[in-house]
């Protein structure tokens, strides 16, 4: 098949009642809210300094540098946010704000097109210096996706041109040439970035730095063993050093890595990149091992909610089936990068299974994220919380038991409000003969200039969709439909008519299609149980809920202290049901289930405490925490 590549969003438009709260929620309050805080204009909240930091380094002002030596990487998403709204909605307000933030940044940026803060402001001897501690590439990587955003959203050139000589000076910085540095970032992000500017500039010398970046990692020697013996190298993050070069995935040469490991965002990155290096460079190895990355990721290391990272040491994958409930790290930027790429896999070999995991992700942890006012964040996603505990015991000392204003390091926020207003970049790819469905999002799509298919759901309240064809189709056209996996059953329609079910790849695959077709997938959306495998120790003799894309969990607030003694019976379905609270964009569940009460003072008794029949609540895992402080978990007792 052809390649297949994501929809501009500018040919997309979404009408989806869900998806249109959540993308007018990033435009009319978090984006302005997130400006403020990028200025340091929000009381009560922690200082960002990123755009002080700027005015410092273009000469504006008089001052020390603030912040994470990666704090320029807060703007950068900022703004990438901005171009990603602005490519479906006009705003001349939000507009105007990221147009001076990028006068700033050119003003900011040295001549050589050298663009970090924290070595302009205080350190510019260093540059370069320490690729494992300090970022630099990161932050260059976060940037170039923004410029190419904006300019996709906006016609304007400023910023894109202030990243293209960026990237121009990292290509002629690093490689294996006399007088380069034979280096890769500590943290990866560049090596996607600089693929995304070759998509948009058509320039093969950025594929060919990406592809350098990426094996050049693991070979030996060790890069960071080098720079780290270098007179001049100083050490920002000692912890880095010590928790060996697994964390960074430079252990060993990418395409040799079978087992996701280390740091869990940077993992994300780095395999993101591969797959997407694999797809336009036809580099077998390099897609072998990104698949075996990503079935190792999801069938081994990940949470139902779609959350990854279980550690909050080093916010690193553990050993298989390591899944604890409490200490759950899941940083909100993981779920985000296993999105990217799973979709980047799914371009190269469109598969069901991709598209499942995009929306596990992004339906739960990554929605988890933000409040429902979109001012209050969760940086980590733990899927079970007693506030006491979690405030009593050091283990638990990175979960915090409500959502925060902002963060001293503050990926998350802006990285999600990057991600929702991009929506159908996940939910369409096409290419000359098909039109691929992952995610069911009301609105329209333009495959090209004779053809564009209207999308009419309800989803996630229910999981039809229905498809109508405008302009004439070329011959042999198709579209697919994902049949989600939560999906036992499904009917399919064309004009009116059921026809043969073609299920291809865990899609519904319509042909033969002509103007005004109508298409219409009717999938039975019913809540369930959902049971893990033994090995999973921490959900042993539990079960969680999920109906259609949403995991559930309890709160204290519908039911009370110690959710830890409900339990289900297996022959009892849970129902729909409304809690007080809860917008109604999300479906709420009840089930009727039992609860041991213990009346004795005495922690320990030969006799167990009293059953009760009780009914418990359930609203999905992305709601919690937006009713107040209180207990959480989603994984239940089970009755047999």
């Amino acid at each position: 098949m052809e390649r297949l590549k994501q929809v501009d969003q500018k040919n997309c438009t979404v009408s989806s009642r869900f998806w249109g709260h959540y993308i007018d929620l990033i435009g009319e309050k978090v984006l302005p809210y997130q400006w403020k805080l990028l200025n340091d204009e929000v009381p009560n909240a922690e200082r960002s300094g990123c755009i002080s930091n700027f005015r410092i380094a273009a000469g504006l002002q008089e001052g020390e540098f603030y912040g994470a030596v990666f704090q320029d990487s807060d703007l950068a998403k900022w703004i990438d946010a901005v171009g990603h709204y602005l490519a479906m909605h006009e705003n001349p307000e939000l507009e105007q704000c990221a147009d001076e933030a990028i006068e700033l940044i050119g003003k900011a940026q040295q001549n050589d097109g050298y663009l970090d803060t924290y070595f302009i402001i205080n350190h510019q001897s260093q540059r370069w210096k320490n690729l494992r501690d300090c970022h630099e590439l990161y932050c260059a990587g976060h940037f170039i996706e923004a410029g190419i955003s904006y300019y996709k959203a906006t016609g304007k050139r400023k910023l894109l041109d202030i990243v293209i000589k960026l990237a121009d000076l990292i290509c002629s910085v690093f490689g294996d040439k006399e007088g380069q540095i034979p280096g890769y970032p500590g943290h990866e992000e560049i090596e996607y970035a600089l693929i995304q500017l070759f998509e948009i500039t058509g320039n093969n010398k950025y594929l060919a730095e990406a592809e350098y970046f990426l094996y050049k990692r693991g070979s030996k020697p060790c890069y960071f063993d080098v720079e780290s013996k270098q007179q001049d190298f100083t050490e920002v993050f000692p912890e880095i050093g010590r928790l060996g070069k697994t964390y960074s995935q430079s252990h060993k040469p990418v395409i040799e890595q079978k087992e996701a490991v280390g740091h869990a965002v940077r993992a994300m990155y780095l395999y993101t990149a591969m797959a997407s290096l694999a797809r336009y460079s036809d580099d077998e190895k390099m897609q072998n091992a990104s698949e075996l990355l990503w079935a190792d990721t999801v069938l081994h290391k990940m949470y139902i909610t779609g959350g990854i990272g279980s550690t909050s040491i080093g916010e690193s994958f553990s050993s298989p089936y390591d899944l604890p409930n409490n200490s759950a790290y899941c940083e909100t930027c993981a779920s985000i990068g296993l999105m990217r790429f799973s979709e980047e896999l799914f371009l190269t070999k469109p598969d069901s299974s991709f598209g499942d995991i995009i929306e596990r992700a992004l339906y739960n942890t990554v929605l988890a994220g933000i409040s429902f006012d979109g001012e209050h964040f969760f940086y980590v996603n733990p899927l079970e919380s007693v506030p006491a505990i979690d405030k009593g015991n050091p283990i638990f000392s990175h979960v915090r038991t409500v959502r925060q204003r902002w963060f001293g390091v503050a990926c998350c926020p802006p990285n999600i409000a990057r991600t929702l207003p991009d929506i159908t970049s996940y939910a369409y790819a096409v290419n000359e003969r098909n039109l691929f469905i992952q995610l069911y999002v009301s609105g329209s799509v333009q495959v090209n200039r004779s053809l564009s298919v209207l999308i009419d759901t309800k989803y996630p309240a229910d999981g039809n969709i229905r498809l109508v064809i405008k302009g004439k189709p070329s011959e042999k056209f198709s579209v697919h439909v994902r049949i989600p996996a939560w999906c036992d059953h499904s009917v399919f329609f064309m004009n009116g008519k059921i026809i043969p079910p073609c299920v291809v790849n865990g899609y519904a695959v319509f042909t033969d299609l002509n103007d005004g077709d109508e298409l219409f997938v009717k999938s039975d959306m019913q809540a369930f149980l959902v049971y893990p495998t033994p090995e999973i120790t921490a959900d042993s003799g539990r079960v969680a809920v999920q109906k259609g894309p949403f995991v559930y969990c309890a709160e204290e607030v519908d039911n009370g202290k110690v959710l830890s003694a409900f339990q289900i019976p297996e022959s009892n379905i849970p129902y729909a049901t409304k809690i007080i609270g809860i917008p109604d964009i999300y479906q709420c569940l009840e089930v009727m289930a039992e609860k041991e009460i213990w009346n004795d003072i005495k922690p320990y008794s030969n006799k167990p405490g009293k059953i009760e029949r009780k009914k418990l609540k359930l609203v999905p895992y992305c709601a919690w925490n937006n009713r107040g402080e209180g207990e959480m978990c989603v994984w239940i007792r089970r009755k047999n």
